[in-house]
């Protein structure tokens, strides 16, 4: 993006200026935080159906993301890849024409690439070799429901040159938001990322308007607000669904997806949690534990406990932060899923453990538990110690 074209976009408002960076940009990347919720899910979904419908060359990421997961309404949740794969090539020349090439092999060694180059005669000197790279795959990253830059996980640990090397649009309706990119598209006035979403394809006319894009968009204001449960819903939020549905939104397909699909066994995994649940009063902290005979036993995966504690949120409305501790099927160590509530911060609870998250939730490991009671000993005597400091 030529530098007077920067000085103009950051002339106009918030939504103006995401409308001028993606009509200009061609290879868009959106990226999501890891260990996404429906919603996140949903909204990316729905960016993704927009931004080809728009002609744009598109490529989604949320990291470690399983396509077997995603809603079956979301027609291109197979689209979302896991990792961004190629960035650009990397072209090395040699200048032959002053001492010609008699052959060449390579080898990979210590996992570095070594290439031999045989003269006929002579040798060559290092002005002879050049490198250069292709142009950037991409010219704008899209993230949607990143308050920060960490909660991209493993991309931001792996692409962090990227993220900075390029222009990026942040398009969130959290509060803990903290306007990380280059444009900042948030709103904590709307329900929803996805609500976000179409204020924005609306800059466009009509062209969202078809039952995918529709269909995706109200996945995410329904699953983020519980089906119009939370506080957040306002009477905006009503009207837009009402605008969403006439559009060809599948409201039963939504509801169907998302809450009347849970089978017996995820039901039984969802009860054996509730029975296992403990509550310290005084700090607000809840906490349940999963073994691994449980995952078996139901046939269910690890992957669920998101929703899990979506639910126990919406019931449990005096916990001020709720853990999930489980004994993974397919690693050694015991796993914490951590959520808090504004105006705690689950990073800042769960910093000794070195958590990966959000400030509203985090994963981590404890690395010195296979036995998920023996890591209960450990960690909540540490997260309620660490919750009654933050709330004096």
């Amino acid at each position: 993006m030529e530098e007077e074209d920067k000085f103009s976009i950051m002339a106009l408002n918030d939504t103006q200026q995401a409308f001028e960076a993606i009509s200009r940009a061609q290879s868009i990347l959106i990226v999501s935080r890891a260990n996404p919720t429906p919603d996140t899910v949903a909204s990316v979904s729905a960016l993704l159906h927009f931004l080809k419908l728009i002609q744009k060359n598109v490529t989604a990421v949320i990291p470690g993301f399983d396509s077997s997961q995603a809603p079956s309404f979301l027609s291109n949740s197979n689209e979302v890849q896991s990792t961004i794969g190629a960035l650009r090539n990397l072209h090395i020349s040699v200048d032959v024409s002053r001492v010609p090439l008699n052959e060449f092999f390579y080898d990979v060694r210590d996992k570095k690439l070594e290439i031999t180059l045989v003269p006929k005669e002579g040798e060559w000197s290092p002005d002879d070799l050049v490198h250069t790279h292709d142009r950037e795959r991409f010219d704008l990253i899209i993230a949607l429901d990143c308050p920060d830059q960490k909660s991209l996980g493993s991309f931001d640990t792996q692409h962090t040159e990227l993220l900075y090397r390029l222009p990026l649009l942040n398009i969130d309706a959290s509060s803990e938001n903290e306007r990380w990119g280059q444009i900042n598209l948030v709103d904590i006035t709307s329900s929803s990322t996805a609500e976000i979403l179409l204020s924005l394809m609306e800059s466009w006319g009509e062209e969202w308007q078809n039952a995918e894009i529709a269909t995706a968009i109200l996945a995410g204001m329904m699953a983020k607000t519980k089906s119009f449960r939370t506080a957040s819903v306002t009477p905006q939020t009503l009207a837009t669904t009402a605008k969403l549905i006439s559009a060809g939104g599948d409201r039963k397909a939504v509801v169907h997806g998302l809450w009347r699909t849970k089978n017996i066994k995820t039901l039984q995994l969802w009860g054996r949690v509730l029975s296992r649940l403990d509550h310290d009063k005084q700090s607000g902290i809840t906490w349940s534990v999963l073994q691994r005979d449980d995952f078996l036993e139901t046939n269910c995966h690890e992957s669920t406990l998101g929703d899990v504690l979506d639910e126990l949120l919406v019931f449990m409305s005096d916990a001020h932060g709720i853990a999930l501790l489980y004994e993974p099927t397919d690693t050694k160590n015991v796993q914490v899923l951590l959520h808090a509530r504004t105006p705690y911060s689950a990073e800042e609870l769960a910093r000794t453990f070195h958590a990966v998250g959000t400030r509203e939730r985090v994963q981590f490991s404890s690395m010195k538990h296979t036995r998920v009671q023996d890591a209960v000993q450990e960690i909540i005597p540490v997260l309620i110690s660490k919750m009654k400091d933050l709330s004096n």
